[in-house]
């Protein structure tokens, strides 16, 4: 089973950045932007510090992405396209930059980041540590 890193480096008021790294090589695949804590509340906050099992998921609205399993107290926390802390709902966005979007924290290039995390994961289970 593939492993990533998720390792977040700055937690502001709005979002928490991050970069996720092949666990092997160390290599960056993408850099994200998740929701600050609030105590694990659905929707409105990042997942808790951990490991935990991804699986490929698909919805009407959801395509190509992945779903993070078995996050205490939460259901359907996806890895996923976005560009503002509005479009996470607790979820990990995830891009190739970051930037600011109508005064918003953003990450940029969404779609691209996407495209080659799911090059690099393909549809196999994964497990992703976040630190």
């Amino acid at each position: 089973m593939k492993k990533i890193i998720l390792k977040r480096f700055s937690e502001k008021a709005e979002c928490i950045q991050g970069v996720i790294l092949d666990a092997e090589t160390k290599n960056i695949i993408a850099l994200t932007l998740e929701n600050p804590w609030l105590d694990n509340k659905p929707n409105i906050s990042c997942i808790p510090k951990g490991s935990y099992v991804c699986s490929r998921y698909n919805s009407n609205k959801y395509k190509n992405v992945y779903e993070v399993k078995n996050v205490d107290g939460r259901t359907y926390i996806l890895i996923h396209c976005g560009n503002t802390e509005k479009d996470t709902n607790g979820c990990i966005l995830v891009g190739k930059g970051f930037s600011v979007i109508r005064g918003h924290q953003a990450i940029t290039n969404s779609i691209a980041a996407m495209l080659e995390l799911n090059s690099f994961l393909g549809d196999n289970d994964f497990e992703i540590l976040i630190e």
